[in-house]
């Protein structure tokens, strides 16, 4: 693996399953992941950090980016596949991901604990279906703006969900319920709270 720098699959393949950690800590910089593949384990992509493109097939069905898939990763952007339902616990844990693209017709609905625990992550717009994002979702990382539009799933925001993050201003409708414990603790940046008036 030392010189594996470009991981390519037949056009038509097959392939189904990536077992966890398949790809993990070797210097790849680019794949494109088949629209045949219906799973890809755990820490799959964690520490390659000369990778620089992952790229899903059109028509993959995935439903879940599995725990600490891009754990500690130095890859900037990528796009999240229409099918997936689930951004596991630790998915972009102290990775360098800036940019996040979902589908309109995205079907995400559950954001899991420490996803973005540390990322260099500045800015995010998540499909209106999102039901849950889960405790310290956005821990420590760099998210600086978050809206909550009055048509989102969810109604609450949970246990130190931007702890400790560069978070400077957030926008809270009326569709959200409760602030829970230690929300904003330690958010020294945030300078701008907006609540619905209807909240």
């Amino acid at each position: 693996s030392k010189f594996l720098s470009q991981i390519t699959f037949e056009e038509n393949s097959n392939l189904q399953i990536i077992k966890k950690r398949s790809f993990s800590n070797i210097p790849i910089k680019s794949i494109l992941i088949p629209k045949s593949v219906k799973e890809i384990g755990e820490r799959n992509f964690a520490t390659c950090k000369f990778l620089e493109k992952v790229e899903f097939e059109r028509g993959i069905e995935i439903e879940v980016i599995e725990k600490e898939m891009f754990d500690s990763i130095h890859l900037l952007y990528i796009w999240i596949p229409r099918s997936v339902k689930v951004i596991s616990r630790r998915a972009f844990y102290f990775s360098q991901i800036q940019t996040l693209e979902f589908s309109e017709d995205s079907e995400l609905e559950k954001i899991e604990k420490e996803a973005f625990f540390s990322a260099k992550i500045s800015s995010i717009s998540f499909p209106k279906i999102v039901k849950n994002i889960c405790d310290k979702a956005f821990f420590a990382s760099n998210i600086n703006n978050f809206v909550i539009p009055s048509d989102f799933g969810f109604s609450f925001l949970k246990n130190e969900c931007f702890s400790n993050s560069n978070i400077t201003s957030i926008s809270i409708s009326n569709s959200c319920t409760k602030i829970s414990e230690k929300c904003f603790y330690g958010c020294t940046s945030l300078q701008k709270v907006e609540i619905s008036g209807n909240s």
